[in-house]
């Protein structure tokens, strides 16, 4: 995946994805919190405007929800908030 002219490092999504199988439920806004605090040095990597790293690791939670919920890992328990399946 890209944002601009940069490919999004894989360990972004990794991040997530750990974040994400960790505990038995979580939100999404905890994945991207997680990603802007422990991604720091993968965000600069891709763009060097923080205002634009709020939209990097939303588009990176959104894919691994994606991931998760097709691989049946994960379910929605109610709007925002995800567990395992």
């Amino acid at each position: 995946m890209k944002f601009g002219q940069r490919e999004i490092p894989d360990m972004l999504f990794d991040l997530a994805r750990e974040r994400m199988r960790k505990d038995e439920s979580f939100t999404t806004d905890e994945i991207r919190q997680h990603l802007l605090a422990a991604g720091e040095e993968y965000m600069l990597f891709v763009n060097d405007i923080r205002s634009n790293w709020r939209i990097i690791a939303d588009r990176v939670t959104r894919a691994c929800i994606d991931e998760l919920r097709d691989a049946g890992e994960i379910e929605q328990l109610k709007k925002g908030v995800w567990g395992r399946a």
